[in-house]
Formats: structure tokens, C-alpha cells, sequence
């Protein structure tokens, strides 16, 4: 069993994974993007997620501005010049601290520059105030050197048993996405921050009926704009190949609740264009 850890991490980030692709989802969805997984995700375990090789720390992932990837990130940019980056994992908040940073050393190596500094999180770590103040300091660094306003999207994992393998009780999971949602409205309204969720149309695996609780509660409570609440379809292990036509009736499904509950569909268009 995956041992959680809701605690900052001290230790530098290493990155597991970066490639340059069109947005996905989100408010800009198709514009090109330079995206960076940060490895470390000590705050959940999710059974589908689909980056479990950035759990870990593995020796082969790459030091932050270390000279190998620096000369490769430099000439793909040479090659592709997206004005975006966003940072992924894993699960980027541990390294909250280490945002300006990333963001500096990326800047410093694009033939364009960036005007775009993304955050694609679970959000969990934000349920304490302490670490919101933390993520208010790293983007206001960022504000301030570079005119660049930091956008983040929390994509919750809700299930107690899928998400945390039992180490938290459902009513525990509970608590924590509520005080998070009422920290982030508290706290970070005045950055651009989307909500994600995941619309399982078999509901084997992803109860939408939970979500929608928290869906209602961003609307009707914190008064969250509906363009700003994303639903994306459950993605299978092989869209593209033998589970195509799941894919396909996933895609129709989630579009259909997304119109009928007045919010954001979001494609994954990196996904189904096989871009990633």
C-alpha cells in the first residue's frame, strides 16, 4: 500500500516526463503548450491513474535544470515555440516553492518567451490554509518578475478506495475537497482557477453522483462560474486502439451531461488526436 503524505516536500523535484503538445482541456484548448511532469505524488494513489510510473523517484528522471535536459528542452523549443508551459505530475503542489524557479529556467531557454504559467493539480494539499499562503507566495513571485498570472486547475480525486486505497475514510475525503474548495474560493479567487472532474458514464469505477455534491457546492455555494467547472470523459487504457469504441460512447456521454448540467466539456483533444 502507497503511503500518503499530505506534508510539503523538502526535496527538489525531479521530472519524469516533458513533451510540447496542443492543450487539451482548460479555457484554451488547442493552443500549444510545453508541459512538465514533475514526479512525486505522495498525497493520493489513484488505481486509474495513468502516470503511476511519476509516483516514484526513479533514477533516471531528470534534474530540475540539469544540463542534459536543458539542451534537449532548448532544441525542441528551437523547433516548437509554444508561449505556454504547464506543470503537471505526479503532483505538482509538493513542490509548490519551486514554481518560480521551473518557470525561470524555462523562460530563460524559449527563443519567444512565456506568457502563460499553468498548475494542473488534485488540489488536496490546499485543504490547509498554510499551504495556500505558500502557493500565493510562489505565484506572486512569479507576477511580480515576469507580468505572468499562474492559473490552476484542480482536478479532485473523491473516492476513498480509489483514490486513497482505504488510508482515508469517505467521510474523511469529504471534509478535505470541502475545506479545499472553501480555501481556494477564501483564498485564491483572484487567480484563474478551473475545476476538472471525470464523468465515468459506466459508474464502475467513478460514483458521479459524489462528484456532482461538489459540482453543486462550487456553484450554488462559492458561487463558482459554470465556464470555470470542466467535465472530461473517463479515458481508457487504449482509446485509440481496442478500446476505441468505448472511448467513443465515453466522449458522447460526458458531452451530453456536460450540456445538460451547463458546464464546460472538455475533449482531451491532446488524447484523441493522439498527440500525447
Amino acid at each position: 500500500m502507497k503511503q500518503l503524505n499530505f506534508d510539503l516536500s523538502t526535496n527538489p523535484p525531479k521530472i519524469s516526463q516533458w513533451f510540447v503538445s496542443l492543450e487539451g482541456e482548460g479555457d484554451a484548448i488547442g493552443q500549444p503548450s510545453i508541459y512538465i511532469r514533475l514526479a512525486g505524488c505522495y498525497s493520493a494513489a489513484c488505481s486509474f491513474c495513468d502516470t503511476k510510473f511519476s509516483w516514484g523517484e526513479a533514477p533516471n528522471f531528470d534534474e530540475l535544470a540539469g544540463r542534459g535536459i536543458t539542451i534537449k528542452l532548448a532544441e525542441q523549443l528551437q523547433v516548437m515555440t509554444p508561449k505556454r508551459m504547464t506543470v503537471t505530475g505526479g503532483e505538482p503542489l509538493h513542490f509548490m516553492e519551486h514554481f518560480p524557479d521551473i518557470f525561470r529556467w524555462v523562460n530563460s531557454i524559449s527563443p519567444v518567451g512565456l506568457d502563460f504559467f499553468g498548475i494542473e493539480s488534485n488540489g488536496n494539499l490546499l485543504k490547509d490554509k498554510e499551504n495556500c499562503m505558500h502557493l500565493i507566495q510562489s505565484f506572486n513571485e512569479i507576477i511580480s518578475e515576469f507580468d505572468v498570472v499562474p492559473t490552476l486547475t484542480v482536478s479532485p480525486k473523491l473516492d476513498a478506495k480509489t483514490c486513497y486505497e482505504d488510508q482515508l475514510t469517505q467521510q474523511e475525503v469529504d471534509k478535505m475537497y470541502f475545506d479545499t474548495f472553501k480555501n481556494i474560493a477564501d483564498y485564491l479567487r483572484q487567480y484563474p482557477v478551473y475545476f476538472k472532474f471525470i464523468y465515468d458514464f459506466t459508474e464502475e469505477i467513478i460514483d458521479f453522483e459524489h462528484e456532482k455534491i461538489f459540482i453543486d457546492y462550487l456553484l450554488d455555494e462559492l458561487n463558482v462560474e459554470r465556464k470555470n467547472i470542466m467535465l472530461m470523459p473517463f479515458t481508457p487504457n487504449d482509446p485509440i486502439g481496442e478500446d476505441a469504441e468505448f472511448w467513443n460512447k465515453s466522449k458522447d456521454a460526458t458531452s451530453r451531461k456536460a450540456l445538460e448540467l451547463g458546464i464546460r466539456y472538455s475533449p482531451r483533444i491532446h488524447i484523441d488526436r493522439k498527440l500525447d
